[in-house]
């Protein structure tokens, strides 16, 4: 009979426990999806807007840490700072001031581990060399969003619930689910609108089975571009 290493049992087990909560991410998102297009037809009358959008963000993707080992080395962890996002995005119009958007966003997050070192005479380390760790994500916010006028510029106020999916992991596990708010400038040319925005999301608590953990503060930078496609 033979023992699994312990690196593979860690594995297996922590594969076994996140497939519950992946499922449960997965049947919210699609279900916040289902019932935005669900929603799509009743909101004929007023329109449905379909665009891109990208921007950045100042914040760091990971929490640092620096975690002594002796007499092994220490792990550490230093983030990327700032980065950008880019995706598509779709609005449904209730009235002329009450919308709602659903974004797909794609952001990388980026960390590196310390890799290789030396050791000094009196037996300290020092890390010389670090690997990369790159982390794919997507964010789907789901915003209410409500504009203070009806004119060619629009100040606007947007909330909700934010979803998360991660791949390609690398000792982390970012959390699936959060709320964002924000706030921007609609301009409007006819069926074409520019919008440019400042968004905060918080991020829920990550569980332990990652090494390395993502910040839970969001700030991004956002530039709409959308074109009315249906309604007036």
């Amino acid at each position: 009979m033979r023992i699994p290493k312990p690196d593979e049992r860690n594995y297996a087990s922590e594969t076994r426990l996140r497939e519950p909560k992946a499922k449960k991410c997965c049947a919210i998102l699609y279900g916040a999806l289902a019932l935005t297009l669900l929603l799509a037809p009743g909101a004929a009358g007023q329109g449905l807007s379909l665009g891109v959008a990208g921007g950045v963000y100042p914040t760091k993707d990971f929490i640092e840490h620096t975690i002594p080992r002796s007499p092994f080395p220490p792990d550490v962890v230093r983030s990327d700072t700032g980065g950008w996002l880019a995706g598509g995005s779709i609005e449904i119009h209730f009235t002329g001031k009450v919308s709602v958007t659903v974004d797909g966003l794609y952001r990388l997050l980026k960390y590196e581990r310390s890799a290789t070192y030396t050791q000094g005479p009196d037996g300290s380390w020092e890390v010389i060399g670090y690997a990369p760790a790159p982390v794919v994500t997507w964010q789907f916010p789901v915003l209410l969003r409500y504009k203070f006028w009806s004119w060619r510029v629009n100040p606007f106020l947007e909330g909700g619930p934010a979803f998360r999916t991660a791949g390609n992991l690398n000792s982390s596990n970012p959390s699936h689910v959060g709320v964002s708010a924000g706030a921007g400038l609609e301009f409007r040319w006819g069926r074409f609108a520019l919008t440019p925005s400042a968004r905060y999301t918080r991020w829920a608590r990550e569980d332990k089975l990652g090494i390395v953990y993502t910040r839970p503060d969001q700030v991004e930078f956002l530039l709409r571009a959308s074109w009315k496609i249906w309604g007036k």
